[in-house]
């Protein structure tokens, strides 16, 4: 399945996920669930590590950064398209992270991380 395989907190392999043999939605619902699963842990953790969300949108322009590079490759059609519609997911979240940043969300019951949509999985 391929929410186990994605690259969990990895700046690499994610070229060789999205590329892989699964199904161009899945890959993307799986980004959108393992984000909202990986921004609840730190907005979690920013209650005792103030940098948690800055250090998370660092990150994140990294994660953005690899992206930009992908695109420049050679790829066919259907590629192009899953990282054009990735990018734009990208782009939305990394515009949440700014938000949360700047407000100093330290809390999953805050209206700004409520408002979100998210994609969830059921537990194991």
């Amino acid at each position: 399945m391929s929410y186990r395989e994605f690259p969990v907190r990895q700046n690499t392999g994610r070229d060789k996920w999205l590329f892989g043999p699964y199904p161009a939605q899945s890959q993307l619902l799986v980004e959108m669930a393992r984000w909202q699963e990986s921004m609840t842990d730190v907005i979690l953790s920013a209650s005792t590590k103030k940098s948690a969300l800055r250090d998370e949108q660092e990150w994140y322009h990294g994660l953005m950064r690899d992206l930009v590079e992908i695109t420049r490759g050679d790829m066919n059609l259907l590629h192009r398209t899953l990282i054009c519609a990735l990018m734009t997911l990208d782009v939305h979240a990394r515009d949440v992270i700014e938000l949360l940043a700047h407000e100093n969300v330290e809390t999953i019951d805050n209206f700004l991380w409520q408002k979100q949509l998210r994609y969830t999985t059921p537990s194991n």
